[in-house]
């Protein structure tokens, strides 16, 4: 199975600066959104930590650990990759709070992290914070992720509903991310992939003014174009729609 992918950001209609940061690598099949936060630098120093840590531990692993293999190994070989996905999102959580000791332009800054690593016919995805990944079908859209927000929190628990999370001015304080914490808790998924799955990654500035019914249309629309411009029509219609904050999205797209 091939993959074809592409990413693209843009700082968004608000912000004068862009503290996300991503990583698109079709040959190890590593893909990875980071949304930065915090200090006057900061959130751009975090977030670009957090990829080159996570490109730098898993980029060579996950295409040695991975070759084309029966559905057996290719199992075993994801397990071993997503221990591996768990330790470099802790080692990147470590680097960025001693970064952010350095001060004071650095206090307080963090980063979200959504991470997807091919492996044969499987995929594995780690995530900290409200980057999300979804994986849009023929059957439909399904995000895999879960938001580490207060209203998704809020959501789960059945104290609020998905439109009134969507609507709330809170949906972007989250609890959990890369540097607030030196305990961190990452959540992971393996998931089988299949030819004509599409994975999607991307930052809150793209999901806060895009549902899941936006998402799905546009890629389901457009089967046969290429990644690169479904990822500029994501942009186009974010910003279309004022986004506030910045806009990252990456696809990977599977392939007989």
């Amino acid at each position: 199975m091939r993959i074809e992918c592409a990413g693209l950001t843009d700082t968004g209609c608000v912000r004068e600066t862009n503290e996300d940061a991503f990583l698109v690598d079709c040959g190890s099949g590593l893909f990875l959104v980071a949304d930065g936060m915090g200090g006057l630098e900061g959130g751009e120093v975090a977030s670009r930590m957090a990829i080159e840590t996570l490109a730098g531990k898993l980029g060579a692993v996950a295409a040695r650990l991975c070759p084309d293999q029966n559905q057996d190994q290719a199992l075993t070989h994801a397990q071993s990759l997503e221990r591996k996905m768990v330790l470099a999102f802790k080692e990147a959580n470590a680097r960025i709070r001693c970064f952010a000791l350095q001060g004071p332009g650095t206090l307080g800054m963090g980063t979200t992290l959504v991470a997807l690593a091919r492996c044969g016919d499987f995929c594995v995805l780690g995530n900290v914070g409200d980057s999300r990944a979804y994986l849009i079908t023929d059957q439909g859209i399904r995000q895999i992720s879960e938001d580490h927000s207060l209203v998704m929190a809020q959501v789960r628990e059945g104290l609020l509903t998905p439109e009134q999370a969507w609507l709330s001015r809170e949906k972007s304080f989250i609890y959990r991310a890369l540097g607030m914490d030196s305990r961190l808790e990452v959540d992971t998924w393996i998931i089988p992939a299949a030819p004509g799955d599409v994975f999607l990654l991307c930052s809150d500035g793209l999901s806060n003014v895009l549902d899941d019914q936006d998402i799905k249309a546009l890629v389901l629309q457009a089967q046969t174009d290429a990644v690169q411009d479904i990822c500029a029509r994501f942009i186009a219609l974010a910003l279309k729609r004022r986004a506030r904050d910045n806009v990252t999205v990456v696809l990977a797209r599977c392939l007989p």
